[in-house]
């Protein structure tokens, strides 16, 4: 497995500045943001090969789910999407993270007709009809993630996220697992993992308390060993509350999930973020 990092995690004024800060933490990798790669000059991707660390991924905001009622809002949506798509590609990106619609936003409940998970579902359908041909093309992949049942009530846990996946047979469409969520809503969340192990195509590495790993009360360490003993060979991206020092704080995160990936091999326990 590679580790990447979220941008806003780390220190700079600028894209490449931060990814320059990643590469010298030691970083395999950096996700960027989907709002600031839509404003972003265009030659960031003419010049990909040239960028001071690879591009992991593509995290997308509340702004681009693309489950919305509204057809102007969602076609609007739907353009930023293919954009995104087209330059995941160009970047090198495996994927983009995609969560179809959260809280609190929900499609009418036509009860008895339809409910509202069954209209958000059909239409989550319909879209991927349209997107999963458009990454399929451009060598990414989407990544469907679950949240938890707080922030978004149609994909909440992996084995939604999966049977989505199965319906669609597509190397295209993913999920992820993100270990802040998993920790609310999976009752065994390494049992989670092993059964999402076909589809699982990238991963969100977040302590219990949303804050960076090593500062919760989530064992890496088994997270770890439980994604080496399937086989995942994608990234771990770390997604959290920026801390105080971003420069300080991230770089012992990482040290911290580099030591408890020694030593889960090994068998003995990770010791604390320093």
């Amino acid at each position: 497995m590679w580790l990447s990092v979220q941008d806003s995690l780390l220190p700079g004024a600028d894209t490449i500045e931060r990814m320059r800060a990643a590469a010298v933490m030691g970083f395999d990798a950096v996700e960027l943001r989907s709002g600031e790669l839509l404003s972003a000059p265009p030659w960031l991707a003419r010049h990909a090969g040239q960028l001071p660390t690879r591009v992991s991924s593509i995290c997308t905001n509340p702004q681009q789910d693309p489950v919305v009622e509204e057809r102007d809002v969602r076609d609007s949506r739907l353009a930023a999407w293919r954009d995104l798509i087209r330059i995941a590609g160009d970047l090198g990106a495996r994927g983009l993270v995609m969560v179809p619609i959260r809280r609190p936003h929900r499609l009418p409940d036509l009860s008895p007709l339809y409910t509202s998970s069954d209209l958000e579902l059909a239409l989550l359908y319909r879209i991927l009809e349209d997107l999963v041909p458009a990454a399929e093309r451009a060598g990414v992949a989407l990544w469907i993630e679950p949240l938890n049942f707080y922030e978004a009530m149609l994909v909440s846990n992996i084995s939604k996220a999966l049977e989505i996946c199965r319906d669609f047979h597509s190397p295209s469409l993913r999920l992820m697992a993100d270990t802040f969520h998993m920790n609310i809503m999976e009752p065994d969340p390494l049992g989670s993992l092993r059964t999402a192990a076909p589809y699982l195509g990238h991963v969100h590495l977040s302590d219990s308390n949303r804050q960076l790993p090593g500062r919760g009360h989530l064992v890496f360490r088994d997270i770890l060993a439980t994604l080496d003993s399937i086989g995942f060979t994608g990234y771990g991206a770390i997604e959290a509350m920026p801390p105080a020092d971003l420069e300080a704080d991230t770089a012992a995160s990482l040290l911290y999930l580099r030591r408890a990936m020694h030593e889960a091999s090994s068998g003995a326990p990770p010791g604390p973020a320093q």
